[in-house]
């Protein structure tokens, strides 16, 4: 046993030595050389395929089919509301206790969700909102009084008394808060170069969370600005008169509310 172990351990050291041999060969480095940048290539797909999932969030944990636009969880992990990517419109998808999705008809063109883990909110087209809680398989619809023609909703977030929301007519995007069923005059940023995608309600007012489409191309859309929205829902027309905040970052994250 003993000499046999020898042996075999001879043979491993054989093996090893022939392997650094064939890497240290100048007739072989260019296929070593090709290897490397294959193996590379393809840890960098994987890096790029998983950055394309929400943080906390990826399709083969969820069990759904198409790209996770958004996804929201009950306290307790059991329940879900995923906004997911069908190729030609955005599906309601619901998660029951026992992990199957099924699709929600609201009768509208959902566009965005938001919300807690106790109240969910689905945005829509024409102004279009609902309220749900974690457990009921249907949306309760609520007619928003709109100062304006009622625009598509972007983002929302709040609870069923108030909250806030981004809509867009057109190519123009407003931020409005609500209070109860009435809907604030709406303000826009005064910088047209700063996109407004993401509202999140923070304590004193909102989060709002856009891309700086003049900062350096190679980051593209993820130089991004924090704008801090004022707390009153009859907020100011004018983000100008707003008590904000901003900078520039790199993350873009949901706090509390979308992750596994």
């Amino acid at each position: 046993m003993f000499f046999n172990s020898l042996g075999h351990r001879g043979a491993v050291t054989n093996v090893v030595e022939r392997l650094f041999s064939f890497v240290d060969s100048p007739a072989e480095r260019p296929w070593v050389a090709m290897g490397a940048l294959a193996i590379f290539i393809l840890l960098g797909a994987g890096w790029v395929n998983q950055a394309q999932v929400l943080p906390g969030v990826s399709t083969t944990e969820t069990g759904l089919e198409g790209p996770v636009v958004d996804v929201i969880w009950d306290e307790n992990g059991h329940h879900a509301l995923a906004l997911v990517d069908s190729g030609d419109e955005l599906a309601l998808m619901l998660r029951d206790e026992s992990g199957t999705w099924s699709e929600i008809q609201c009768n509208c063109n959902a566009t965005a969700i938001g919300g807690s883990s106790s109240l969910w909110l689905v945005g829509g087209e024409d102004g279009w909102f609902g309220v749900m809680i974690p457990g009921d398989n249907d949306i309760a619809p609520r007619s928003l009084n709109w100062q304006s023609p009622a625009p598509d909703i972007v983002s929302l977030d709040g609870q069923l008394a108030s909250g806030w929301l981004i809509a867009e007519m057109a190519t123009s995007r407003t931020v409005y808060s609500w209070s109860g069923l009435n809907v604030s005059e709406g303000a826009t940023y005064p910088i047209n170069d700063i996109s407004l995608d993401e509202i999140e309600s923070v304590s004193g007012g909102a989060l709002i969370i856009g891309p700086d489409q003049t900062s350096n191309p190679v980051l593209g859309l993820s130089s991004e600005v924090l704008i801090k929205g004022g707390t009153e829902y009859d907020w100011t027309s004018n983000l100008d008169h707003a008590s904000q905040r901003c900078r520039s970052t790199t993350s873009h994250h949901h706090p509390g509310r979308r992750s596994l």
